[in-house]
Formats: C-alpha cells, structure tokens, sequence
C-alpha cells in the first residue's frame, strides 16, 4: 500500500531497493545521527543492514524514510 502525501512525499513499506537511498543518508550524516540514533555506528553495509533489519522481530514496516538530495550550484 502507497499513501501520498503530497507530489514529493508518500509512506511506503521499505523494499531491499531503498537500501542504497537509506544507507547514503545515514552515511552522510554520520556524525549528527549518531547522537541519537545508536545503529548508526554499526550500519556499514547499504544491503545486509536492511535486510538483516527486516530479519528481525522488530521491524516494522511503517518505519518510512525521506530523503534530501542537495545539490551544490
């Protein structure tokens, strides 16, 4: 199920293909998240940490992750 928010936004179950998206994310926001957020440390792999996070008892598939793409002009 896809529910849309608005023409940039919609909550999707995550799927093995946002893995890279997800991984650059919190790859490049290492330092920040890191404060918070205790896995970031142990997230080194874009595939094998989602799929071992959907392997788990805890998943959960409303998780939803938006993502910001900068570019420099």
């Amino acid at each position: 199920m896809v529910i849309k928010i608005d023409s940039e936004i919609e909550l999707r179950q995550l799927e093995l293909r946002d893995s890279i998206d997800i991984f650059e994310t919190i790859d490049s926001q290492r330092d920040y998240l890191g404060k918070w957020l205790p896995f970031v440390a142990f997230t080194k792999d874009q595939v094998l940490n989602l799929r071992a996070s959907k392997e788990t008892e805890n998943y959960s598939p409303e998780i939803f992750l938006r993502t910001w793409k900068f570019t420099a002009n």
